[in-house]
């Protein structure tokens, strides 16, 4: 499924903003005993976003 270091790719997609939002900001809320652990595709995806200077950026500023 992932094809890159992101879903699609080398690049960010909205896909992965989105899935990091929902990662980020409710599942990990509202499910903290799920163990993401057991996905590392998409802990990696997660992680690149994470670590996106422009993301970095944008949430510094938030």
């Amino acid at each position: 499924m992932v094809q890159g270091e992101f879903f699609m790719g080398d690049n960010a997609t909205l896909a992965d903003m989105h899935l990091f939002d929902i990662v980020e900001n409710e599942s990990k809320v509202s499910f903290p005993e799920f163990d993401f652990s057991k996905y590392p595709k998409l802990e990696s995806v997660i992680e690149a976003v994470k670590t996106n200077a422009n993301v970095t950026g944008y949430l510094t500023k938030a």
